[in-house]
């Protein structure tokens, strides 16, 4: 049995290595579009390359169920007592220091870095130029009018409300972060106090390494946002809480449009796909009421449409102010999250 499982890691690992591979070799091959784009001068077609993508981690998961190389029952027992809140409070203060040190050195010269863009844009916004007609910008509008509300209400420059927003933004981003892995259930996996406490210590870290970017594209609340809503929508159709799942649903697709309209629409596929097939497999009938979301989505989107949010999103979609997605450090740790997680829960695999 052993050895069984050892050649089934092994092909795993070959089919992750040759996957990894052809998402770097074969884009290049495929005919590109003419854009202003990083993508375009490397003569590498990203469309191609997030197919492949979505294809290796198909096959990943298709040859994980199939040879049933899953994690063994956790031998922890899950206490329902909260974890202590520590390593909360230490990881907001080290968010806190960073970006008030940050903010302290780059506020004389404006922007630094990806702060730059915002500042820049925001500048604009201030000056009453109308987003997506008037000047260009890449995200929601969240991300502007969020840093110029606090402009004209404390009297800022553009830099300190950008600043102060963006600061803002890290601390609720770490707390959010902290509710979905206190949240976080496994159906057969109980995780113990102290092993979410790791995992939580875990991501917060890699997080920090982006504070220095000064983006509020790399602000831990973008990155959770979707996670902890879809978190909310799980918690509220199992425990069948119709109206509670139509809230989530609906004001959840408003603020990721408001924030970042492609996470916009990923949450609205997971969402229209998750709750229906969620109630087909455990062969219980759909909700009704469920069916209001087709259309309220409907709606949303067309608004966010008459705003102007997908314009430059239009941009994106043919390739353009694009880098090469390449699958090296933004996609491998997708791949090794599984054997990761193993040893945050504290577990091993089975012999």
């Amino acid at each position: 049995m052993s050895d069984h499982r050892s050649i089934r890691r092994r092909n795993l690992g070959l089919l992750i290595f040759c996957g990894l591979l052809a998402i770097y070799y074969l884009p290049v091959f495929a005919p590109v579009r003419r854009v202003s784009s990083e993508s375009y001068v490397f003569h590498y077609n990203n469309r191609v390359a997030t197919l492949l993508i979505a294809a290796l981690l198909a096959a990943v998961a298709w040859y994980v169920r199939r040879t049933q190389l899953q994690l063994p029952p956790s031998q922890h027992v899950f206490s329902p007592v909260p974890a202590a809140t520590r390593p909360l409070l230490y990881a907001l203060s080290a968010m806190l220091a960073a970006a008030l040190a940050l903010w302290w050195l780059a506020a004389p010269w404006g922007g630094f870095y990806e702060s730059a863009y915002f500042i820049d844009r925001l500048q604009l916004l201030l000056a009453g130029r109308h987003i997506y007609t008037g000047f260009e910008f890449i995200y929601g509008p969240l991300m502007l009018y969020g840093p110029a509300w606090f402009c004209r209400l404390f009297g800022l420059s553009a830099a300190n409300g950008y600043y102060l927003f963006w600061t803002l933004t890290l601390l609720a981003g770490t707390v959010l972060l902290w509710q979905v892995v206190q949240r976080f259930e496994l159906d057969a996996i109980a995780i113990s106090a102290s092993a979410r406490t790791r995992i939580f210590l875990f991501l917060i870290f890699f997080q920090l390494l982006q504070v220095p970017t000064m983006g509020l594209n790399y602000s831990v609340l973008r990155v959770v946002l979707p996670y902890f809503f879809l978190l909310l929508l799980y918690r509220y159709a199992r425990a069948g809480r119709q109206a509670a799942v139509l809230a989530t649903a609906v004001s959840g697709l408003a603020l990721l449009l408001a924030s970042s309209p492609e996470q916009g629409f990923a949450f609205s596929f997971a969402v229209l796909l998750y709750l229906p097939l969620s109630r087909w497999a455990r062969r219980q009938r759909v909700p009704g009421a469920w069916l209001l979301l087709l259309p309220i989505f409907a709606l949303e989107f067309a608004l966010a449409a008459r705003v102007g949010i997908f314009i430059t999103l239009r941009t994106f979609s043919a390739g353009g102010d694009c880098f090469p997605d390449l699958s090296q450090s933004l996609h491998a740790p997708h791949l090794c999250r599984p054997p990761a997680g193993r040893r945050l829960c504290g577990q091993r695999a089975a012999p």
